[in-house]
This record gives C-alpha cells, sequence and structure tokens, in this order.
C-alpha cells in the first residue's frame, strides 16, 4: 500500500498551521501501517473516505491498494468542496 497526494492537497495542506500538518502526517502514518485512526466513510460516496484532525479533515480514496488523499480543508468547507468536485 503506498500513499500518493493529490497536488490540491498538498497545497492545502501546506497553508496550514505546522501543528495540524504534523498530526495530518501522523494519521496518514497510522492508515498506511494499519494501525488505530478515526476513518470513516463519507455517505453519498462510497469510494471516499476522511479521518478527522482536530478542525480538519482530509479526505482521500482507496484505489487498487493505495490511499490517494484527495483533500484537507477545514471541517466547515470540505463537504461542500466534495460535493462540488465528486457530486
Amino acid at each position: 500500500m503506498s500513499l500518493k497526494i493529490l497536488r490540491r492537497a498538498e497545497k492545502q495542506i501546506r497553508k496550514l498551521p505546522k501543528t495540524v500538518q504534523m498530526s495530518i502526517g501522523q494519521q496518514l502514518r497510522e492508515l498506511l501501517s494499519g494501525g488505530p485512526h478515526t476513518e470513516k466513510k463519507l455517505q453519498k460516496f462510497e469510494h471516499l473516505y476522511r479521518i478527522r484532525v482536530g478542525s480538519y479533515r482530509v479526505v482521500y480514496e482507496k484505489k487498487d491498494g493505495d490511499i490517494y488523499v484527495l483533500l484537507a480543508e477545514h471541517r466547515k468547507d470540505v463537504y461542500q468542496s466534495v460535493e462540488r468536485l465528486f457530486g
């Protein structure tokens, strides 16, 4: 299993506070290693998942054994972005 971060998500992560960036990195490492994490499936999209990092959400997709990070935004904005991009 490998991790691929899309350019859009990478830009979003870089704009976040350093502490949030570090927490996201830790959560993604746990996700890759199969350790305990707070993964939840998005209701309207059967192929999208999210992890919670404080007030931020990281939306990703599992495909062909790989994890693709699609978005990383504040919780008030992320679901509108998901709907706009994938709805």
